[in-house]
């Protein structure tokens, strides 16, 4: 109903205004989905202290290698982006170091049977 009172609102703009609007109210939980579905950004959530670590990754031979390590770091609670560079044998993560370490990240990779070095 009162998606017909302003007409020339998106969807996607209808969206994010309803949930920027109950930010407030989010338990931790929502506001950790939401952040996972993208309506906003996540950066500044919360006090999140946003950290960006680079790692050179040994054993990736395929683009299904880099999807592995991709999915294994993104896997990680806390980690906002991932970009593996098959050509290049790195990763790059940023994530909410409140929330994981990099430590943790070189786990999340070796155990998915790849050798990981943070640089």
């Amino acid at each position: 109903m009162w998606k017909s009172a302003v007409p020339a609102v998106k969807n996607a703009q209808v969206i994010s205004l309803i949930t920027v609007s109950s930010l407030p109210r989010l338990a931790n939980s929502a506001w950790t989905l939401a952040c996972k579905l993208s309506l906003f950004d996540c950066n500044f959530s919360k006090g999140a202290i946003m950290q960006t670590t680079h790692f050179h990754i040994s054993g990736m031979t395929c683009g299904a290698c880099a999807n592995t390590v991709k999915g294994a770091l993104q896997a990680v609670s806390g980690v906002n982006d991932v970009e593996v560079l098959l050509e290049e044998a790195q990763a790059t993560v940023q994530y909410d170091e409140h929330q994981t370490s990099a430590e943790q990240l070189v786990s999340a990779v070796t155990h998915v049977g790849f050798g990981v070095q943070r640089f």
